[in-house]
């Protein structure tokens, strides 16, 4: 009780206990690099600024964890459950995110540059069944950066998109709904696949609408 682990080095560490630390146990700065920890059961931890980068993580539970400016970049994560953490400016540079559960989860400036999202799922209300998407219910996704990110099948209803970046994004048969907020979001001109009924609701035109200019003589 009241221990802080600060910067701590767990590199390559093989895990397979279902519980590693007790909830709100405080270890800022964790270092868990290239860690196996297939199911772990990190609910209610304390890791802002941790280093996940190359972990395994497959199935792991961070339930209302804070993991505020942590790095998964390139963990794996599918099936995950990362209910109402706190995931402000997280990184889960090109992360494996399929079946994950981000439910309430606060992402506000957190990067998806290359991830795989396939299967996102944002909706309002409570779960009523698992399935084979990722679920983000009533997530904050501002100023989000989805670079380049596959968002197939990705419902984004009722969620906050307020400036976020979907540059080289894949936004085929995505979903959304009068809650969905797109206030100034970016790089739309460069994703792929975008629903024609969205362009409308935005008022932008259809890629193939979109003129060339004749280039000067």
């Amino acid at each position: 009780k009241g221990h802080c682990f600060l910067s701590l080095s767990l590199m390559k560490v093989f895990c397979t206990t279902k519980r590693l630390v007790k909830q709100n146990m405080p270890l800022a700065g964790i270092d868990l690099q290239a860690a196996y920890f297939p199911t772990i059961d990190l609910e209610g931890a304390l890791f802002p600024g941790a280093n996940f980068t190359s972990s395994t993580l497959e199935g792991a539970t961070f339930i209302r964890a804070h993991l505020d400016n942590a790095n998964f970049m390139q963990a794996k994560l599918r099936g995950s459950l990362f209910n109402k953490a706190l995931l402000r400016n997280a990184n889960f540079m090109e992360a494996d995110l399929r079946e994950a559960d981000f439910s309430q989860a606060r992402l506000y400036g957190a990067r998806f540059v290359g991830a795989n999202l396939e299967g996102f799922y944002f909706e309002e209300g409570r779960i009523v069944e698992r399935s084979e998407n990722t679920i983000l219910r009533e997530a904050d996704l501002r100023e989000v950066d989805f670079s380049n990110a596959n968002l197939t099948r990705v419902d984004l209803s009722g969620a906050s998109l307020a400036e976020a970046n979907f540059s080289g994004a894949n936004l085929r048969d995505i979903q959304w709904n009068r809650q969905t907020i797109w206030d100034d979001v970016k790089g739309l001109d460069t994703a792929e696949n975008i629903p024609s009924e969205l362009l409308q609701e935005l008022g932008l035109p259809r890629k193939s609408e979109v003129k060339t200019p004749n280039p000067q003589k």
